[in-house]
């Protein structure tokens, strides 16, 4: 989520350049979240996401920022769209550009227990290290927690 938040946040042309879709994504909203989507189109444009009206509460989905390619794009908007709207109705919604990465950013990420291959895991931990801010997500939570020996070896039953 950092790495992620990190770089659509200082718009590296490399990360959040529009990477085209081979097949475009037909996205049928509900009404209320063709409004969310209608009133944040223009900020997700910015952040690299190519997504047109088509028809009533329908919408095609053409790019995706480079950074996010491969990932359930329906799902990730869906969630966001949600996380949007939850936000709106409770006055919780900064219209900030940093807010609207950090949501991003939050439901486009591996969850936990989602396998990665060990390449996945050593580049993960190689772009946290190089990020500006590594031990806190975009929403404050930790990314990284210090074990003592005795603590680690109590976890594992050894202590």
């Amino acid at each position: 989520e950092r790495i992620i938040y990190d770089a659509l946040l200082r718009r590296e042309e490399n990360d959040i350049a529009p990477q085209p879709l081979l097949i475009p994504l037909t996205l049928n909203l509900s009404h209320s979240d063709a409004a969310a989507l209608e009133s944040h189109r223009e900020a997700l444009q910015e952040l690299g996401f190519e997504i047109e009206p088509f028809g009533r509460d329908t919408y095609v989905l053409r790019s995706v920022p480079s950074i996010l390619v491969g990932r359930n794009y329906e799902a990730m908007l869906r969630d966001l769209l949600d996380d949007l709207r939850e936000r709106e109705r409770t006055g919780r919604l900064e219209e900030t550009r940093s807010e609207i990465c950090a949501l991003v950013a939050c439901h486009s990420v591996t969850r936990s227990g989602d396998p990665l291959s060990p390449e996945e895991m050593a580049r993960l931990v190689q772009d946290l290290r190089e990020s500006p801010s590594p031990y806190t997500c975009a929403h404050g939570r930790p990314t990284l927690l210090v074990l003592s020996r005795s603590d680690l070896e109590r976890q594992i039953g050894r202590g």
